[in-house]
């Protein structure tokens, strides 16, 4: 976010969004990790999926998480980070950010 404004990140970087899904995306350094805090009701009406991109757009690292606490592996340089947060059912608990804890470190 310190190094492209987000209305540019959000227009080349995400697809066109499904109104059902919450997105978090940033940048990392070389040797930053992410590590993810989330709540057990975001696991268990929510899937959450991790995509890692070089700066040339290359996917470098792709997975769901399905764990409350979670790191990232160390950025291999400059990377950009998307994180996906899609509902499971139709009907559920709605979403509220505050299950989310994303620090880079």
């Amino acid at each position: 976010k310190q190094w492209l404004p987000q209305k540019f990140v959000e227009k080349v970087f995400l697809p066109v969004p499904n109104p059902e899904t919450k997105f978090y995306f940033g940048a990392l350094k070389a040797g930053e990790i992410l590590q993810f805090k989330l709540d057990s009701l975001l696991l268990n009406n929510y899937d959450i999926y991790f995509s890692l991109y070089s700066r040339e757009c290359f996917a470098l690292e792709w997975y769901p998480i399905t764990e409350q606490e979670k790191s990232t592996s160390p950025s291999p340089g400059k990377c950009l980070y998307v994180v996906r947060i899609h509902q499971k059912f139709p009907q559920q608990e709605a979403f509220i950010s505050d299950w989310v804890s994303i620090t880079v470190v």
